[in-house]
């Protein structure tokens, strides 16, 4: 029997810091992980196309031991109509076959179905505790390409996929856990954590102009569309000259459109930033929104890392209210409309406005919200599901 603590890291990502949540996430659980000098090694099969950078050289420095622990193995392909799913899944076959790598004592699938398929048919991981750690609810996430006729074949396909590959299931919220226990009744909920230092600075003061960030991936999952419109309303209304609209991250197809409003001077398109550089763009930023969409059709994100983040931050909480952010938010420490309500967004921002005092409380309260969100408590609780 193996052991030695070998971990084998499966996502369909390039790892880039200013990429996700997910890879966020990674670049903060890393270094935490590997303060644990009995975890032997951590190998990082990921994807690029070979028009994106390659992260491995960040990825090594993750073990701030030094002890080298950390082996980044980061497929390339060309762009192509092929899924990227499936030609990681090609490309990291063919690379176990061809290459030898130690064999790992645990796998964890990172992500959702893609990475779960992958570990369920790879040969390299019959052997090894597989783990899966669910950071979205997939079919709903993807709902926007999955036909409806097809949904409820998908789903089913989902669990059956999940229930014959994973020893373990993480889900990194309340809403995940809920729509995934239905599948499997042994499935742990770990939420996401922050570095509460890296997050700390001054809290803004009431101002004349308002600086509101949407910060992630552009889709239409995340809200990208209601904050466009949000923006919109505001700058054709009296108070135009008393907010500024930024919009970072990601631009995938809302390229056009950001840049088109961005001209028309009703946001400011800043593009993604790496995770590193945010807490300096965010020390200028009063109000952020929190838009994924929740619900049977759309949706279904787990505890938001940006989130807690702009909490750890101090910031101003705009946000839908549903069950990806009632698991944290209330109206002590946010303020919350019913999605979809872009009337009722654009009235609550105008709110804010009117009365930053109690505002910048609330934003207060919610930097003492997520103290206990430590990456310390995160890693600690993870060894332990896992009996590390």
């Amino acid at each position: 029997m193996n052991t030695r603590i070998i971990i084998d890291i499966v996502m369909l990502s390039s790892f880039g810091k200013e990429e996700g949540g997910r890879e966020t996430w990674l670049h903060n659980f890393l270094p935490e992980l590997l303060k644990d000098d009995t975890i032997d090694k951590v190998h990082i099969f990921g994807y690029r196309n070979t028009s994106q950078k390659d992260h491995s050289h960040l990825l090594k420095k993750l073990d701030l031991l030094g002890k080298e622990r950390v082996v980044p193995v980061i497929l390339e392909g060309t762009s192509s109509r092929i899924p990227k799913f499936v030609r990681m899944f090609r490309a990291l076959r063919k690379e176990l076959k061809q290459a030898s790598y130690e064999s790992p004592s645990h796998v964890l699938a990172v992500g959702g179905m893609l990475e779960t398929t992958m570990v369920r048919f790879i040969t390299r991981y019959k052997n090894a505790i597989r783990v899966v750690w669910l950071r979205s609810i997939f079919t709903q996430e993807k709902a926007y390409r999955i036909p409806q006729f097809l949904m409820k074949p998908f789903q089913s396909l989902e669990k059956h996929n999940l229930n014959n590959t994973a020893d373990i299931i993480i889900a990194n919220g309340d809403d995940t856990h809920a729509f995934y226990s239905k599948y499997n009744t042994g499935v742990h909920v770990l939420k996401n954590a922050v570095n509460v230092d890296k997050w700390q600075m001054p809290p803004v003061e009431e101002s004349d102009i308002l600086n509101v960030a949407y910060i992630g991936r552009l889709s239409e999952v995340k809200g990208i569309e209601s904050y466009f419109e949000l923006a919109q309303r505001i700058k054709a209304s009296e108070f135009k000259k008393k907010f500024v609209f930024h919009v970072v991250g990601p631009a995938n197809n809302y390229l056009n459109q950001a840049e088109m409003l961005d001209k028309a001077n009703v946001i400011n398109f800043h593009g993604a930033i790496d995770n590193d550089m945010l807490p300096a763009f965010l020390m200028n930023v009063h109000v952020c929104v929190a838009l994924t969409f929740v619900s049977e059709k759309l949706g279904g994100a787990g505890l938001s890392n940006a989130l807690i983040e702009q909490m750890a931050a101090e910031k101003i909480i705009l946000a839908w209210k549903n069950n990806a952010f009632n698991q944290i938010l209330d109206n002590t420490c946010a303020y919350q409309v019913e999605q979809y309500d872009v009337e009722a967004l654009t009235d609550m921002l105008i709110e804010i406005y009117g009365n930053q005092h109690l505002a910048l409380a609330k934003a207060k309260k919610a930097k003492e919200k997520v103290a206990p969100f430590t990456m310390e408590a995160h890693v600690e609780k993870f060894k332990n599901i896992l009996k590390l």
